[in-house]
């Protein structure tokens, strides 16, 4: 894993849980947005999507501040 390591984004889950994406795996072949819910490590792909988690730890893809960390990503892994 070759994580590009971003400011914070706070942000709240679909299941109303406090998270943080701290990271931008390039390289990765699915979850490539790194970082934690309630404090526990995470991974998303580029949908917000929490595989192997339960629901309520996808992202939120409505608010802005997940939209721009999902467009950057996408960027950057040319997907």
């Amino acid at each position: 894993m070759s994580t590009i390591m971003i400011a914070k984004v706070k942000t709240i889950t679909k299941g109303g849980m406090d998270a943080e994406i701290t990271g931008i795996d390039p390289v990765a072949m699915r979850e490539i947005i790194i970082g934690t819910v309630n404090q526990e490590n995470v991974d998303w792909d580029c949908y917000g999507i929490c595989r192997d988690n339960p629901e309520e730890y996808n992202l939120n893809i409505d608010r802005q501040e997940v939209l721009d960390v999902i467009a950057t990503a996408k960027k950057l892994c040319n997907s």
